[in-house]
């Protein structure tokens, strides 16, 4: 058995684990209008903090303008309570327009 001074996994695999990391991280949003005026929105990656400051203004952008949106996190794979508060301030804001 490797000691832990001499570690437990070759040099290249750790850096190779770290980059699937890191992409793992990027949040990334798409928006794709539907007819009758439906937008979905495609969440991908780690909506923590960082994420959510990545498409933060985008995607009020997108709830503030929109009549009827879907937001998919099918693709989402980590939620925390801001990602929440984003989505539910969001939602708030589509149904603000309704009442246009």
């Amino acid at each position: 058995m490797q000691s832990v001074e001499q570690g437990l996994l070759h040099p290249e695999v750790g850096k190779m684990a770290l980059s699937a990391l890191a992409r793992e991280q990027v949040m990334k949003m798409d928006v794709e209008e539907l007819e009758g005026g439906v937008t979905i929105v495609v969440l991908r990656g780690r909506l923590g903090s960082a994420g959510v400051e990545a498409i933060d203004a985008r995607f009020k952008e997108v709830a503030g303008s929109k009549r009827a949106i879907v937001v998919d996190l099918s693709q989402v794979n980590f939620l925390t309570s801001i990602a929440i508060r984003m989505l539910v301030l969001g939602a708030r804001a589509v149904a603000r327009g309704w009442s246009r």
